[in-house]
Formats: structure tokens, sequence, C-alpha cells
């Protein structure tokens, strides 16, 4: 499995789990190419915890491009390139000269573990121990990133596999997301909807039999429950009736900084003050806190009247009375949970964003494809932020039955999608593995 990102955890790990309960003797690796993103896994996170309990080993890249392996992610969470070794990346980075690299790679594999005291691989190791044979779940829609040329590098005669990370509809694909030299071949792409396999097909230049829509397998029950059986137990995550916020870090295009702060400032106003919610916030895995909620909200009233969770999102927004968000594929799975969200999106001048999940309008600037296929309750103001809410506390079961429809229309019937993920790919892979031991990275 390969996890640049909790995203593409939260879409594969419920599929590895049915794999697990398919074939026990599956052995299970994450592939970790970029050392920032363990940082972003919390150890008292639900999600982390699943992870822990379905994987065998982890390998993570280092900086002179050998593979540590670590068994769990909490010792990987820990780990920090030494000093020398850092150095050594950055002398051979500056020059520009990779072939120093190959040429010096045993010696680099010998000083790195020693230094770093954990079993360590090069390119030709790591691919014979955990890769070769393997079969690699990924999300194709990242193959153009930098680093993944170091899992290309890995992982050449691996059989890969793709779901999309995040439940949105991907009504396009961006030109430096098509299908390109260093991408490889995909066995199969297993598509959010059924309306998005055409899309697939023309942007990757794959052939209909090789992309299916079987479901999100992570809304299948019998995932929830062991999601939620990997939860820590704890006391509600503030008292009383709250509301959880679905954040995201400010950009250029569609939350500029000011705009976010006015839609904070109207939680506080409006959800606090007027109707004396609580505000559960749950950080987006690439946001790290810029002080505006402390301001807004006080830093006095922490633990009691707001305050941040690293919880799976599931977990902590199941008993929330609604959800608010700035463009997030949350909301669907919360649907799923009889929770219903207000997406705050002001996109009515913003004609281009560079993401699959906006389009523009033909009249001009653009909407989000969770408002578009209705899975949302769109506003774009604070006078219709203020309706959503009063719309949510007057009358949230029509709001939500209302969505929860447009929802089951673009996924169908959400039952077992993960049973029937993994046996399809365990039927693909059978004829070239080792039936008796199968890797999944």
């Amino acid at each position: 499995m390969l996890a640049p990102h909790a995203g593409i955890l939260d879409s594969w790990l419920p599929v590895v789990h049915a794999i697990r309960r398919i074939k026990a003797d599956s052995n299970v690796t994450l592939l970790v190419p970029v050392h920032y993103w363990i940082k972003q896994l919390d150890a008292e996170n639900a999600l982390t915890r699943a992870t822990e309990a379905l994987i065998d080993q982890l390998l993570l890249s280092s900086p002179l491009g050998q593979w540590v392996e670590f068994d769990t992610i909490e010792r990987a969470s820990y780990w920090h390139p030494p000093v020398l070794i850092r150095l050594l990346a950055r002398f051979n980075l500056v020059l520009k000269l990779p072939f120093i690299g190959r040429l010096l790679a045993p010696l680099f594999q010998s000083l790195e573990s020693r230094l770093m005291r954990r079993p360590v691989y090069g390119r030709k190791e790591a691919h014979a121990a955990f890769v070769d044979g393997g079969h690699i779940l990924t999300d194709i829609n990242i193959h153009h990133r930098e680093y993944m040329n170091r899992i290309w590098n890995l992982a050449d005669s691996a059989k890969f596999y793709s779901m999309s990370h995040g439940a949105g509809i991907r009504i396009r694909l961006s030109k430096d997301r098509r299908h390109t030299s260093k991408a490889p071949v995909f066995e199969r792409i297993y598509a959010t909807a059924t309306s998005e396999v055409s899309t697939y097909e023309e942007k990757f230049a794959i052939s209909g039999r090789k992309c299916t829509c079987l479901g999100l397998p992570r809304l299948d029950q019998d995932w929830k429950a062991f999601l939620e059986s990997q939860s820590l137990p704890a006391a509600p995550p503030i008292p009383g009736k709250y509301v959880l916020i679905i954040s995201r870090p400010s950009n250029s295009t569609y939350l500029p900084r000011e705009k976010r702060i006015e839609a904070i400032q109207a939680f506080r106003e409006v959800l606090m003050n007027r109707y004396g919610y609580g505000l559960v916030i749950k950080l987006h895995p690439k946001e790290r806190s810029d002080d505006a909620y402390e301001h807004e909200l006080g830093v006095s009233n922490y633990g009691k009247s707001w305050v941040f969770s690293s919880e799976h999102a599931l977990i902590v927004g199941r008993h929330a009375d609604f959800a608010v968000c700035f463009g997030s594929g949350i909301p669907v799975d919360l649907l799923y949970v009889d929770v219903p969200s207000i997406e705050w999106l002001e996109l009515q001048n913003v004609e281009h964003i560079e993401n699959d999940f906006y389009m523009r309008l033909p009249d001009g600037g653009s909407i989000s494809t969770y408002q578009q296929h209705g899975h949302v309750y769109g506003v774009s103001s604070r006078k219709e932020f203020e309706r959503g809410v009063a719309l949510m506390r007057h009358d949230k079961q029509k709001v939500l039955e209302a969505l929860q429809e447009r929802a089951s229309k673009t996924f169908g019937n959400q039952r077992d999608s993960s049973d029937a993920i993994a046996r399809d790919l365990l039927g693909l892979t059978s004829e070239n593995s080792n039936p008796s031991h199968r890797k999944v990275l």
C-alpha cells in the first residue's frame, strides 16, 4: 500500500481489511515516499490505529534514496535522519549529480544502517524483499507528483491498482494529471462513481474494462465498526451539542485568508453566541494552525466552547448536530452516519480552480462537485450561512433525507464494497501471484 497521505489510507484500508479476512496470510507493507507524511498521523486517531493493526511493516524513504524499515508507525514518526545523512543528501542535491548517489549507494546503505540502527535497504534489496510480485494500492491521480518517482524506481515489476482519495466526483482532470510515460500501467482503476469512468478512460488512455465502480469501501458497515473498535475510549470532545468544523488552509484562489477569518467570525457569532453550539474543529492534514481560530474564538474558551480534534472525522462527527466545511469529501461520509453538512464557498467570481472537484459555470464563477451533485447544502455568504444554520436547526431531517437521496443516486447502494473490490483484486492477481503469500503494498 502506497501512502503519501492519509486520504489514500482512508480509501484503501477497508479493502486491506477485507483482504486480510479473505486471505489471512497476505503480507501488507506501507510504502511512505515522503518523511513528513508520517508526521500527519496522530497516534490517537482511529485511522492510524487501524493502519497499525493491518500492516506487517513500514518502509520509509530516506534522504539518500534508501528504504528504512519500521514495525510501527509510532516508531517511524519519532525517527529523524541523522545530521550527517541530511548533509550528504543536501550535498548530492546541490551537485545535481544523481549518478553519485548510485555509485555510492552501497556506502550510503551501510552508513545509514549504522547511524540509524534500523534495517536499511537499497532499491534492489527492498524490491526483492517487499515489492517483487506485489500489488501496489494507490491513486492514479497523484502519479505526476515528484516523490512518486521513488515508487516507480522501486516497484517497476509490481502491479498497480488505483482508488481515488476523497469522495468527490472528478468532473475533469487537470492537464498535469493526464497519462504520462512515468506512470505505470494500472491493472484496475476503481472509480468513485460510474460517472467518473469515462473521465478516467479519456485522461489516462485506459480501456473501459480496466475501470469499474464497486462503491466506496470506507462506507461499509463492517469497516465503520472496525474503525470504531480502533478508537480510544474517550469522553465527548466538548460538553453539550456541537457542530463539526471541517477546516482547510487558506489559499489564493477560492479561500483567501480574509474570507476564512470572516467565516470563523460567523461561527463564533452565529453558532456559538446565538445558538449555543460548541465547535469541534478538524484541521486538514496539511493544515497548521495560524492562530485564526485561537484569535477569533478565544484561547480562554478552549476546551469549554471549542476544541481541536485529531480523531477520525467519522468518529468525532457522528455525534455532531451537523457539519460545516470549506470544500471536502468528508460530508459524503458523514451522510452515512446521518449528519448533514453546510459547504461555505464563495466561488461566484472564481473562474478557474486547479482542482479536479470544481467546474466553471456558463455564466462565470465556479461550483464544487459536492454542490453540483447535491451532497452538501451550499452557501456563499454570511446571510446564506445564517439561513442554512436555521434550516439545519428547524428542518434537519428533511435536509438530511434530500442530501442522502442525492448521494444514493451518485454512489449507489453502499453494501460490502470493500469485499467486492478485495475479491475482484485477488481474482485479478491470482494468476501472477503465489496464492499462499500475496504481497499488498
